[in-house]
């Protein structure tokens, strides 16, 4: 293995010896580019922080919240929210000194709340906050509306009506 990992010469992967009858399936997709977006090896993820450290635990203390709040709309998360759980939330992870991910001015707020370290995650939470916000104003200016009524029904064959 350690000859075709060296060569990357498709026949010595052919060549790995397993036990019993079976081959490697796909031994050289880890190889592969994307012709399409960033190629999987030019993507770094940092090592995770040491289990017994105060930054994992913030990251736990973190992902507490995120399941806390899995219900609260992104629009709630503005500097100007008055919903009790996320200034909660904020005031909970300002304690910890250990908390790497996105302040303003040195302090987490209902805007940098779950944005992650990295600009993918920025980027994921400001679209679906935005969208969000759209979709509650278009759902609220149309609440006069109502949805036509569901249809019957139907039985299955041979079923009397």
């Amino acid at each position: 293995m350690t000859k075709a990992l060296t060569t990357q010469n498709p026949n010595d992967y052919e060549n790995i010896i397993l036990g019993g009858g079976r081959k490697l399936v796909n031994p050289q997709g880890p190889l592969a580019i994307s012709l399409e977006g960033i190629n999987a090896a030019q993507i770094a993820v940092p090592p995770p922080p040491a289990l017994a450290s105060a930054e994992r635990a913030a990251e736990a203390v973190e992902l507490y919240w995120q399941a806390l709040l899995r219900d609260v709309p992104l629009s709630k998360l503005q500097n100007n929210t008055d919903n009790p759980k996320v200034l909660a939330a904020v005031e909970d992870l300002n304690k910890l000194s250990a908390f790497r991910d996105p302040k303003q001015n040195g302090r987490v707020t209902p805007q940098t709340l779950f944005r992650g370290r990295f600009k993918s995650h920025s980027l994921i939470f400001g679209v679906l906050g935005v969208l969000s916000i759209r979709l509650r104003e278009s759902y609220d200016s149309h609440s006069h509306c109502t949805p036509p009524p569901a249809p019957p029904l139907s039985k299955g064959r041979g079923d009397k009506a």
